[in-house]
């Protein structure tokens, strides 16, 4: 070797591995035929080593390799480097940042340098192509190696620089940075070897050893192919005392798309460069060359010359698939879209998935604006999957926290982060489809008070009347007449009313001729026009046809109802007794399958485990009926037959048992409506007893009488005002304003209907018939209000009372029983188990206090017949029904004998007696006519139906009290 040149190697090998050990000046040849100013520029397969954040400033698969010829001109030695650098983007929109992996390897006879980088890059803001800002590192291997066979043979091999061997290790990190605020502005800045690694043989770790940190901040603008660059490189160390700073500057320019020219100057080199590149639809390949000369650096004299070729591959990513979230037709629905506060909505929204892949987790999100201008979530934000073409139904629950109009907003696609701006994570099609609106009003639950001004009125001395009203269902005819009298209107429309309230109860009827008086040649057809004349009539009053049926055959329409007129030897008598015998009865009953009948074993007293297992079955089926049909009762009949008094308290002791079972089965509120009767018969088993419903209280139960009240001065003022305060946000759709008393029962109404609820009302302490309220009772003003929402509000006043200042006086009259003609027996099962009923009227008025209680059982007969025997038979009435009496208060009073029944009626001040009147007490009632009291006649004995409620026994309670 020359002197020479061999020394022209050494400047070479030592200017390259001592300034350059990094190499950043010697990767790529398009970075190097700009001068090197390529930190903003960095956007192919070199951004790996001089920019790591550039990696995120294009979206295609880049790859670059490079062969470089150093200071071609040396003799004896090759300088040469090589260069591999590869990038990819993640994700189908590089939403996950890019990586990049570099090799570049340089090599001289004697010394080695070998780089291995990988970096990641992310962007903080913006897209690939547009305005952006990223951030990017590389971790990178530096292998340094001398060849010894290289060494000449004077080589000291004790060096200590070789004291570790002819080869080094070590690692470092690079961190870059890309802003480009606008399209044609590129600003890069890059941090080198910040980790200062020692690239020394023999590793020692001094200063002088260790790569300095070096500095790098780029500017590069865009104009249409045009783009001049500038860098400024500063190294974190001095030079002979000066600091190390290189100043890079380059002008690029591409002539369309494949062709173009560049030079570039720093402190050391001037640079040329051109390239060539093909463009494929998607693959695009290239070819960069670069020549650099020393111009400004002491080899400037020897015209060394460095040339860098390089192949350039690209492929562009995949046209992404569509993605497209719809929020469909905008359309959020709000159920109800009306509500009251505190009630739960249901906020639905339809989305679907127009694009070309499924999107897992998808955010959505709820929201509204307050009062106050803040936007809300309503519920928290929800992830979704949605697959290709689904339409997919989305609902929430929600309960608006305050009253109001709302606008709903559902968002698909927002993370709820920024409302009522949109954040999501999908990069869509459409921005704009993802957000649906719906609407609804809240409003408050109605509010309101009721107070009358005077919470009682005081009257003076008074008496009150109250009569049942017996219903005879029959229907009595003129002499061979089948047209219906006006007189039966009330109580066909009384029987039409209750058999609507009634759905599972049945009308019989059935006509009848008088054998004596009507001897025709077809009498059964005057019959069946009776019971056909009744049915017609019936159904004009609203009964259901299909629960209304006449009977036509399969009974003797011949039958006396009073007895055998032939043996009547009293003419007046005779004509009376065939009235009686032309008639339509009505009966009531079950249609098929309706009822059942129960025989429950039982020998003793207490009901055992044959007859609850007996019993269980029919449970179900008595509630049933007693639900749906008010006028519907339970019978639990038991049997004797040896006419005993220890037999008949046996056999009442049964039924007893048993309608104890039932009542507790059923509970309390049918408890009344479950009747125990016992029954003397020859032909009958004494250990079982029977239970049936029946439904004759359709026909036979008597009426409520008007409470009449007599000789009363009202002492104070009359007239009350009830005053009203109602706030009802959302519109009145109905109210009422009523008169209650203690049992609930509506007594008076003072208003009702829709609009505007009046503030007072004037009311004069009476009920709707016109009457003065029972004192025995307490009473409220209610306030009913149903608005616009369906919501109701319901409030009482504070209690109002009637006050009696001196003696008070109730007469009650309860029929008890009505009885065949000429006999004991009961006109209808029905009323034979009323007495029960009766029983306990009687009860509750006894027990309460401060009063004096006559209960009279009174026997009544009709005017057929002989004066003597009518009277002998309406005591033997009234005192078999006494007895009833007695045995039924013993059963609900819980008593063993009749001394303890004579002990508590005396000890609630009760006299009970019994008496038979004959004829001669035709029964009357009170009836208040809503101006006046009249006095009613309804046991005429100038009727076959007067007669009937004649042959009756009532209890008549006359209860006095003293002054409140």
């Amino acid at each position: 070797m020359r002197p020479k040149n061999t020394l022209i190697t050494a400047i070479a090998v030592v200017f390259v591995v001592t300034f350059s050990a990094a190499q950043v000046d010697q990767m790529g040849a398009r970075p190097l035929g700009a001068g090197g100013a390529y930190t903003a520029l960095s956007r192919d397969g070199n951004a790996p080593v001089w920019n790591p954040a550039a990696m995120e400033s294009y979206r295609n698969l880049a790859f670059t390799g490079t062969y470089s010829r150093l200071y071609l001109g040396v003799d004896d030695d090759g300088l040469n480097e090589g260069f591999v650098g590869f990038v990819n983007h993640l994700g189908l929109y590089g939403q996950y940042g890019s990586y990049g992996i570099s090799f570049s390897q340089f090599f001289a006879n004697v010394y080695s340098q070998m780089h291995v980088t990988v970096g990641y890059a992310k962007r903080l803001y913006g897209t690939a192509e547009g305005p952006h800002i990223a951030v990017g590192a590389n971790v990178k291997l530096i292998r340094s190696a001398f060849n010894e066979a290289e060494f000449t043979e004077d080589f000291d091999q004790t060096d200590e620089v070789f004291s570790s061997g002819y080869n080094s290790m070590t690692y470092s990190a690079d961190a870059g940075l890309i802003i480009r605020p606008a399209r044609w502005l590129s600003i890069g800045a890059v941090a080198k070897d910040v980790l200062q690694p020692d690239i020394s043989i023999s590793g020692s770790g001094g200063d002088i050893d260790k790569e300095p940190i070096t500095i790098r901040g780029g500017l590069a603008l865009h104009f249409k192919g045009f783009n001049p660059t500038f860098d400024i490189e500063y190294r974190m160390r001095d030079i002979n005392g000066d600091p190390d700073m290189k100043f890079h500057a380059g002008l690029e320019k591409w002539f369309g798309r494949a062709f173009a020219l560049r030079g570039g100057l720093n402190r050391d080199e001037a640079a040329l460069g051109l390239s060539y590149m093909h463009i494929g639809e998607r693959f695009g390949w290239g070819l960069d060359y670069a020549v650099l000369y020393p111009a400004l650096n002491e080899m400037s004299s020897e015209f060394f010359t460095t040339h860098k070729v390089a192949i350039n591959l690209r492929l562009d990513p995949p046209p992404p698939p569509i993605r497209d979230l719809e929020l469909v037709d905008a359309t959020v629905e709000i159920t109800p879209s009306r509500s009251v506060i505190r009630d739960e909505i249901e906020i639905r929204a339809v989305v679907e998935n127009r694009g070309e892949m499924d999107e897992t987790g998808v955010p959505v999100s709820v929201y509204y604006k307050d009062d106050m201008g803040v936007w809300l979530l309503a519920v928290p934000v929800e992830k979704h999957n949605f697959e290709v073409a689904e339409r997919k139904q989305l609902s929430w629950k929600w309960s608006p926290p305050a009253r109001g109009h709302y606008t709903i907003f559902v968002a698909v696609d927002d993370k709820g982060k920024k409302i009522p701006d949109i954040s999501g994570k999908v990069p869509e099609e459409d921005e704009e489809n993802n957000v649906g609106i719906g609407e609804c009003d809240v409003f408050l639950t109605p509010e309101g008070m009721i107070n009358p001004r005077d919470s009682k009125l005081t009257v003076s001395k008074l008496t009150l009347y109250q009569e049942e009203e017996p219903i005879i269902p029959i229907v009595f005819f003129e002499e061979n007449a089948s047209d219906v009298a006006p007189r039966y209107n009330d109580m066909l429309q009384t029987v039409a009313d209750r058999l609507n309230e009634n759905p599972d109860v049945m009308i019989y009827i059935r006509g009848y001729y008088d054998e004596a008086s009507e001897q025709s040649e077809k009498p059964e057809q005057l019959a069946l026009a009776r019971g056909r004349a009744v049915g017609n009539k019936l159904i004009g009053f609203g009964a259901p046809r299909d629960r209304v049926t006449v009977v036509e055959s399969g009974y003797y329409a011949g039958k006396s109802r009073a007895g055998v007129v032939e043996n009547q030897f009293i003419q007046r008598d005779k004509k009376l007794m065939s009235a009686e015998n032309r008639r339509a009865e009505l009966s009531a009953w079950f249609p098929e399958g309706k009822d059942f009948l129960g025989e429950i074993p039982i020998s003793g007293k207490t009901l055992g485990a044959d007859g609850v297992n007996a019993l269980s079955p029919f449970v179900a089926r008595m509630e049933g009926l007693l639900n749906s049909n008010p006028e519907v009762i339970i019978l639990v009949e038991s049997y004797y037959n040896v006419d005993t008094p220890e037999e008949a308290d046996l056999a009442f002791a049964k039924s007893a048992a048993v309608g104890r079972y039932i009542r507790k089965q059923l509970g309390e509120d049918f408890e009344s409506r479950i009747r125990i009767h016992s029954s003397f018969e020859t032909e009958t088993d004494p250990d079982r007893v029977l239970v049936f419903p029946n439904s004759e209280g359709v026909i036979w139960r008597p009426k409520v009488g008007d409470r009449v009240f007599t000789d009363y001065l009202v002492e104070s003022r009359e007239e009350n005002l009830v005053q009203v305060e109602a706030s009802v946000d959302a519109g009145v759709d109905s109210f009422g304003v009523v008169i209650v008393n203690d049992k609930g029962e509506v007594v008076r109404m003072l208003a009702a209907g829709k609009g505007e609820i009046p503030s007072g009302l004037a009311w004069d302490w009476r009920d709707n018939a016109g009457e003065l309220l029972d004192f025995d009772h307490t009473y409220f003003a209610r306030l009913d209000i149903r608005d616009k929402m369906g919501e109701t509000f319901l409030t009482y006043s504070d209690t109002m009372e009637i006050k009696v200042s001196k003696q008070s006086k109730r007469i009650e009259s309860l029929v008890i029983i009505l009885f065949m003609f000429d006999e004991e027996t009961p006109a209808s099962k029905f009323l034979e188990s009323r007495v029960e009923y009766v029983a306990r009227r009687f009860i509750a008025r006894a027990k309460r206090t401060d009063q004096e209680v006559m209960a009279i059982v009174t026997g009544h007969a009709d005017s057929i017949g002989p004066e003597y025997a009518n009277i002998a038979l309406s005591k033997e009435r009234a005192n078999r029904e006494i007895q009833k009496l007695r045995l039924y208060m013993m059963y609900l009073l819980e008593m063993d004998t009749q001394a303890q029944l004579d002990n508590w009626l005396k000890e609630h001040n009760v006299t009970l007696k019994a008496k038979g009147l004959g004829e001669s007490d035709p029964y009357e009632i009170l009836r208040w006519t809503g101006d006046t009291v009249e006095r009613v006649r309804l046991g005429s004995n100038e009727t076959p139906e007067g007669r009937t409620v004649n042959r009756r026994v009532l209890l008549e309670i006359e209860t006095t009290r003293g002054p409140d």
